[in-house]
């Protein structure tokens, strides 16, 4: 007794693919094209991990509002942070300050105005600000302990003075004054506004805008160099003709995810890179899969064009393809619907990954042989 099976994909499919390939090369050009006017006009929208910055989860009891948080930074600068509600218990809020906004210049008056009682010429003091540390330079050699003394009076509630030092050539004259970062500031005017007992921090990152930009170029270095290996490796693992439909498919997927994110101001950061690898591995596992089949068939089919080889080998792997995508969206969209949002923007990578990878493959690396071996054999005749 013979048994049936679900079938996604008929057991023999004829699907003509390179025939219509033009058509799909032009859908690819026109969203590449949007995609890459959105990344040189917008830009990513870099996370504290690329960009520096504070990042404070918290969960505030009552009826809680962004507004209400925005309302009790702004006696200390930050009424212009980015607050938003994430996480399914309500109450819970992401406050998401760039170096940029760090307002430490707000005490500059103060700060000025309590060293010049020091003595000496006043307009030889000179502060030079840098994040949460003031270099200073005073007209006149003083103690430490003298200028930690008259620092005193411009601690408040938001702005904590942690160390007085001395440095440079002339240590009796030069010092960095060190103050707390700004997530304790900003941790300290929330408790101020809604009380200690009212809000819990659930988490803080804070990252330098130096180690940010540095991060950032790692970054796009490991994208790059994954693609040149994967171009050594298909040079070498095939016929030159393979390599640039395996190249240009991989950098077709991670310029669509690159785009939608900018498109849609997704945060972008470490997690999110780690998904455009992820995705370049799936993506060219699928293109070589197929690659592996046109191999075989050409030496099986002596007498078939190099075109309705590769269409004959597409359609041969097409049931795989699709089945293996199928099972990875699969958890992607259930890490994506409910893994937090500290997930939330890696899962839609990998998920956009999974579903242009598997289109690119199908759709643009293996046409794209055709024409580079029709190229080739003009060139040789």
């Amino acid at each position: 007794m013979s048994q049936k099976f679900f079938q996604i994909v008929p057991t023999s499919p004829n699907f003509s693919f390179a025939r219509y390939a033009p058509i799909f090369f032009a859908c690819s050009g026109v969203f590449l094209a949007v995609c890459f006017y959105s990344l040189f006009t917008k830009g990513l929208n870099y996370g504290v991990d690329f960009k520096g910055g504070s990042e404070i989860y918290a969960r505030f009891e009552g009826q809680t509002t962004a507004k209400d948080i925005r309302e009790a930074l702004e006696p200390i600068g930050y009424s212009d942070a980015s607050v938003q509600s994430f996480g399914d218990r309500p109450g819970e809020f992401l406050i998401r300050v760039a170096p940029e906004d760090l307002k430490l210049t707000n005490y500059e008056t103060n700060i000025r105005t309590a060293l010049q009682g020091l003595g000496g010429d006043s307009k030889e003091l000179q502060l030079r600000f840098s994040e949460e540390r003031v270099y200073a330079v005073l007209p006149q050699a003083t103690g430490k302990q003298q200028v930690q003394d008259r620092l005193k009076g411009i601690d408040d509630a938001y702005a904590q003075i942690e160390s007085v030092t001395p440095f440079g050539r002339a240590s009796d004259k030069e010092f960095v004054i060190q103050f707390s970062g700004v997530s304790s500031r900003i941790v300290k005017a929330l408790e101020k506004h809604f009380g200690v007992a009212k809000m819990e921090v659930l988490q803080i990152e804070e990252v330098g805008e130096k180690v940010g930009s540095e991060l950032r170029t790692q970054a796009l270095g490991a994208v790059l160099i994954s693609i040149i290996l994967i171009l050594i490796y298909i040079w070498f693992r095939f016929d030159f003709e393979f390599a640039p439909g395996a190249i240009i498919a991989l950098v077709h997927d991670a310029v669509v995810i690159l785009g939608v994110f900018s498109i849609m101001r997704l945060q972008f950061d470490l997690s999110t890179v780690a998904a455009v690898l992820t995705v370049v591995g799936f993506s060219i596992n699928d293109t070589i899969v197929t690659y592996d089949r046109v191999r075989e068939n050409i030496r099986k089919t002596r007498n078939m064009l190099f075109g309705d080889i590769v269409n004959l080998s597409i359609n041969e792997t097409l049931s795989r393809t699709i089945l293996t995508s199928l099972t990875l969206l699969f958890a992607t969209v259930v890490l994506f619907l409910y893994g937090g949002p500290i997930t939330k923007n890696f899962a839609l990578a990998l998920t956009l990954g999974v579903v242009f990878g598997t289109y690119s493959t199908i759709f643009i690396a293996s046409p794209l042989t055709i024409y580079v071996r029709k190229y080739l054999m003009a060139r040789q005749s």
